[in-house]
């Protein structure tokens, strides 16, 4: 289905805070997933996942990474040799705790649809929005008799396409998602008006499809 077939393109996002929020949510597995993310990259620092506590790794060289409300801190004796890893280890720490994020996002609210209606596909995609390339997660799903796809974006960014039915009913299935999200704790707000597709109207525009499972889901 084709953008330009759709009855109703809508966007919304999810605030920087709730975002972040997200990750002390999950803090247990956030810890987890860093300590073997940084164990990979540095295997000689010794970091031992097994010993992870939640919200805090104990390093080689005696460094230690916290995690608190979706930012990281490392502290620890700064020397010629240790200066380096604290900075590699934060700029690395930031930029992972950032993808965490907009997958622990993803699957939130594809919690949310499954309830909403009924998931038929799942598949990834690159994607153009706003003048760049983007990796999107694309569910298309059906909500009474109407076909809808939502492409999650990073940074806690949605797109709502309804591509069948009338404008008030694609209206009303729109704020139905949203309405449901809200509900889950995710703040998601409006960033665009329900509105009936125009040529001019800015949004996503699929480049490249990744089909993950092979087929429904």
């Amino acid at each position: 289905m084709t953008c330009n077939l759709a009855v109703a393109i809508t966007k919304a996002a999810l605030i920087d805070e709730r975002l972040k929020a997200l990750l002390d949510q999950h803090l247990d597995q956030v810890t987890l997933l860093l300590a073997r993310y940084l164990q990979r990259r540095h295997p000689q620092l010794a970091i031992d996942s097994n010993q992870a506590r939640i919200g805090k790794l104990t390093l080689g060289e005696g460094l230690v990474v916290e995690l608190a409300q979706g930012t990281v801190s490392i502290t620890g004796v700064s020397t010629s040799r240790t200066a380096q890893y604290m900075e590699d280890l934060s700029q690395e720490a930031s930029t992972f705790l950032t993808l965490v994020a907009d997958q622990l996002f993803t699957q939130e609210v594809e919690g949310v649809l499954r309830q909403v209606g009924r998931l038929t596909a799942k598949q990834t995609s690159d994607v153009e929005d706003a003048g760049g390339a983007q990796r999107a997660t694309i569910y298309s799903l059906q909500i009474a008799n109407l076909k809808v796809r939502v492409f999650v974006l990073p940074q806690g960014k949605l797109q709502i396409f309804v591509d069948t039915g009338t404008f008030n009913q694609a209206k009303t299935a729109t704020l139905v998602i949203l309405r449901d999200l809200q509900a889950q704790g995710l703040e998601v707000q409006l960033t665009s008006e329900v509105e009936q597709h125009r040529d001019d109207v800015d949004h996503v525009h699929v480049r490249q499809a990744h089909q993950r499972g092979g087929g429904p889901v």
